[in-house]
C-alpha cells in the first residue's frame, strides 16, 4: 500500500526480528506469548518486539492494545490514530440481533505486558504490530572445550565467554558478541574428572551474497523456492523448504555449502541406530582379537573418555567381558532392526544392558566406559567446532523438520539464575555430580544442560523479568 498509494518503497523488505528463540517447529506467535527465548543476552526476548495488539477478550469484546506514549523506555513511538482504529475495528459485528461488541483503546503498559506472555489467558489475540530489523546474517562459532575450564568465567561479564573470539585469551578489544549458549554432556569423561562442553556464540554480520549463489548462505536450504504463489490457509506463499528440511549443517571444507549431518539423516528413519551398533560391536572384537593393535573409533572414544594410558587398560576391561557385551549388543541391533525406535527408547534400552547393576562389578566397568564412551561420541559430533556465517533464521532454528526418531517427548526441567549468582554454578556441579553417582549405581541420562543466556523482558509473567542476564 504505501510503494502504491505513496510511491515509498522504502519499507519493501526484507525484514527479519531481532532476536528469535533458539529452535523452530512453532510458530511466532506461540513462541511470544509463551515467554521463548534464545540466547541473545544483550536483548530482551522476542515478545518485547510487539507493539501493539488486537485482543478479543470473552464475550466478544475487541481491545486494541499497545504500550503507554508516556514510557521514556520505548524503543519505537508507535503512531496511531483513535479515529482511524474506531473506523476500521469499531463497527465490529456481532451475534445477528444483539448488540456490536464494544471496541476500546487501551494504551498502558501493565495491561499490555500483562497480555503479552499471557499464554491465552485473556482471549484470542487476533493481530499484532511487531517491531522488526533490516534482515541481517550471523557470524556462529562453535568450539568443544570442558565445563571445568569456562565455569569460572560466567559470572564474570567481562570475560572472554562474552566476547568474539580472537587469538589473545584475554577479551581486551575484542567486540563484543550478541548470542551466548553453553552446552554440557552429562557423561564424564577422563575418569569421571571432566565433561565436554560446548561454547556456541553469534554475532551480527552483513548480509552477503556468496559467488555465483541466488542469495545468502541458508536462504536455499531452509527456505527454498515458491512452490505456491499464495496460500489462502496461512494467507502467505508456500516454500519448497520451509517445514521441510534439516537444520543447517555447513562443510567447514567448503565454506556457504551444505552437507547433511549423520545424526540428521539418520533421525528420518527410526533404525538408524542398529548401523551404529554394528559399527560399535565391531571395533571392540577387532580391538580385542589384534590384542589392542587395532583401533577404531570405538576404542579411540573410549580412550579419551577413560583418560591417558587407558588403550592398555582397555584391554584388560574389556577381553573378559567380550562375549557378554558383545551379545547385549548384537540384541540390542536386533531388536532394533525388528522393531522401530525412537532415538530415546533406544538409548534406554542400551544403557539398561550396558549399567545393569546385578551383573559382575568389572562387567559393569566395563559397560559403563562403553556407554560414557557413545554418550561424548554424540556429543562431540553435535557440538564440535564449528564456524560459518548465514541468514539470521536459518542460524536461529535448528529444528529438523524430517525427523521420524530422534527428537520426541521427553523429561525436562527449566530453572532460572542470575548469571552472576554462584548458585548457577553450584548447581550444574551438582547435576553432573549426582549423574556420576547414578552411573555407578546401574542408571544413566541421555541427555544435555544446555545454559543460554537473555536480556530483561518487560514482560509481567516472564522468567527473566527481574534480571539483567539469566541462562
Amino acid at each position: 500500500m504505501l510503494k502504491t498509494k505513496f510511491s515509498n518503497s522504502g519499507y519493501l523488505g526484507p525484514w527479519a526480528f531481532e532476536t528469535l528463540g533458539g529452535a523452530g517447529g512453532q510458530t511466532v506467535f506461540g513462541a511470544l506469548t509463551t515467554g521463548t527465548h534464545g540466547g541473545d543476552f544483550r536483548l530482551p526476548p522476542i515478545a518485547d518486539a510487539v507493539e501493539a495488539l488486537h485482543l478479543v477478550a470473552d464475550g466478544g469484546n475487541h481491545f486494541w492494545i499497545e504500550r503507554s506514549p508516556n514510557n521514556p523506555n520505548r524503543p519505537l513511538q508507535l503512531v496511531t490514530s483513535d479515529t482511524a482504529l474506531n473506523q476500521l475495528f469499531g463497527a465490529v459485528v456481532g451475534a445477528p440481533g444483539a448488540p456490536p461488541p464494544a471496541f476500546t483503546i487501551v494504551r498502558d503498559d501493565n495491561t499490555f505486558n500483562a497480555v503479552l506472555v499471557g499464554a491465552g489467558r485473556f482471549g484470542i489475540v487476533y493481530s499484532i504490530v511487531l517491531r522488526v530489523v533490516r534482515q541481517y546474517s550471523l557470524h556462529f562459532n562453535r568450539s568443544l572445550s570442558t565445563w571445568e575450564q569456562i565455569k569460572g568465567q560466567i559470572a564474570n561479564p567481562n570475560s572472554g565467554l562474552f566476547f568474539q573470539p580472537q587469538a589473545s585469551p584475554t577479551p581486551g578489544g575484542a567486540p563484543p558478541c550478541k548470542f551466548l549458549q553453553i552446552a554440557v554432556c552429562a557423561a564424564p569423561q577422563q575418569n569421571f574428572t571432566t565433561h565436554q562442553c560446548g561454547v556456541t556464540k553469534q554475532w551480527n554480520v552483513p548480509m552477503t551474497i556468496p559467488p555465483n549463489a541466488s542469495g545468502p548462505f541458508g536462504r536455499a536450504e531452509r527456505v527454498g523456492n515458491i512452490v505456491t504463489p499464495f496460500d489462502p490457509i496461512i494467507g502467505a506463499p508456500r516454500f519448497s523448504m520451509a517445514g521441510n528440511s534439516v537444520p543447517l549443517n555447513p562443510n567447514p571444507s567448503q565454506p556457504n555449502t551444505d552437507q547433511a549431518s549423520f545424526l540428521n539423516l539418520a533421525c528420518e528413519s527410526a533404525s538408524f541406530m542398529a548401523g551404529i551398533v554394528n559399527t560399535v560391536n565391531q571395533d571392540i572384537q577387532n580391538f580385542v582379537n589384534s590384542n589392542g593393535a587395532t583401533i577404531g573409533s570405538t576404542i579411540t572414544t573410549i580412550a579419551a573418555v577413560a583418560g591417558p594410558g587407558a588403550v592398555a587398560t582397555l584391554l584388560a576391561l574389556l577381553l573378559p567381558f567380550l562375549a557378554i557385551l558383545a551379545a547385549i549388543l548384537y540384541a540390542f541391533e536386533t531388536a532394533l532392526r525388528n522393531g522401530p525406535q525412537t532415538l530415546g527408547q533406544a538409548l534406554n534400552d542400551l544403557k539398561s544392558g550396558l549399567l545393569d547393576s546385578s551383573t559382575n562389578p568389572r562387567q559393569q566397568q566395563a559397560g559403563l566406559a562403553l556407554w560414557q564412551a557413545i554418550e561424548n561420541a554424540v556429543f562431540a559430533s553435535q557440538q564440535g567446532n564449528l564456524d560459518y556465517e548465514a541468514i539470521s533464521y536459518a542460524v536461529h532454528d535448528g529444528w529438523n523438520y524430517l525427523d521420524r526418531s530422534c527428537n520426541v517427548n521427553a523429561d525436562s526441567i527449566e530453572v532460572f539464575f542470575d548469571a552472576t549468582d554462584p548458585m548457577l554454578v553450584a548447581f550444574v556441579d551438582k547435576v553432573l555430580k549426582f549423574e556420576i553417582q547414578q552411573e555407578n549405581h546401574g542408571n544413566a541420562f541421555a541427555g544435555y544442560i544446555s545454559l543460554r543466556f537473555t536480556g530483561q523482558t518487560a514482560t509481567l509473567l516472564a522468567w527473566s523479568n527481574l534480571h539483567a542476564r539469566a541462562p
